[in-house]
């Protein structure tokens, strides 16, 4: 049973990679029909298990929390499956937050340090601005604003507009939860070039106080410290033996959320 799992597996990666040619939907019609029987054995509760745990974690950024428990939960599964399971152990340099948060109106509320500029550290003791929300940070948004000097509150899917608050003088941005937080916009938030501009993330609910102090147009200190840390990282390696030892055939994928 548990080969035939695994074997659906790499059924459904068949699947989803001749899906994508045409050409290889006629040539590999075979494997459409026979692959049935294999899928029918997946159990779809367990991956739903499965994907609602890694969902529930916090950061699985490497060096975090999140990604040990990670890297646990699939040891741990690997082994209940028998198989063979080898860490290759490594040292990886990363920024480890140690805290961040905005002090207003008398509150402290909690945020996080995004992503270095190359190796320039978003840390802050007492950055100090008023809080003024722009949106999506476009020079329209912008206009009639009392940018310089303050602190933006910045929509998360604004690409790279949150450039345009520091062109106009902002001490610092703070990105805003939104439903366009993904891979993609997280990416046009960090640059690959030592740029000083300290930015920080709110989440829904932290990002609703902000927001409450900006309309009532109260100013605001940043406290962030972040730190280059080694930390041991692992590449997890389960192996289940075949008929044939000369043959190997590798299946890849990453745990942490980077």
């Amino acid at each position: 049973m548990r080969r035939l799992i695994i074997l659906g597996f790499m059924i459904l990666i068949l699947i989803i990679a001749n899906c994508c040619s045409a050409e290889g939907l006629g040539e590999n019609e075979e494997v459409f029909k026979n692959s049935a029987q294999v899928i029918s054995l997946l159990d779809l509760d367990v991956i739903r298990k499965h994907v609602e745990y890694f969902s529930s974690l916090d950061s699985r950024f490497t060096g975090y929390p999140g990604f040990y428990e990670a890297k646990n939960y699939i040891v741990d599964y690997f082994k209940r499956l028998g198989l063979k399971v080898v860490l290759q152990n490594i040292s990886v340099l990363v920024p480890l937050e140690k805290y961040a948060y905005v002090e207003v109106g008398g509150e402290k509320i909690d945020v996080h340090a995004v992503y270095p500029n190359l190796v320039c550290l978003p840390n802050a003791k007492g950055l100090e601005g008023r809080l003024i929300y722009a949106g999506k940070c476009s020079l329209e948004e912008l206009e009639g604003l009392e940018v310089n000097g303050s602190i933006l509150l910045v929509d998360f899917d604004c690409g790279w507009s949150w450039l345009n608050g520091f062109l106009f003088g902002a001490k610092a941005v703070i990105f805003l939860e939104t439903r366009g937080v993904n891979r993609v916009e997280a990416e046009k938030k960090y640059l690959p070039y030592p740029a000083n501009l300290p930015r920080y993330y709110a989440d829904r609910e932290a990002a609703t106080k902000l927001l409450a102090a900006a309309e009532k147009g109260l100013k605001a200190r940043i406290y962030a410290r972040v730190e280059w840390k080694k930390v041991e990282a692992s590449n997890i390696i389960a192996v289940l033996e075949g008929e044939k030892s000369d043959e190997i055939v590798v299946f890849m994928s990453y745990y942490d959320a980077f």
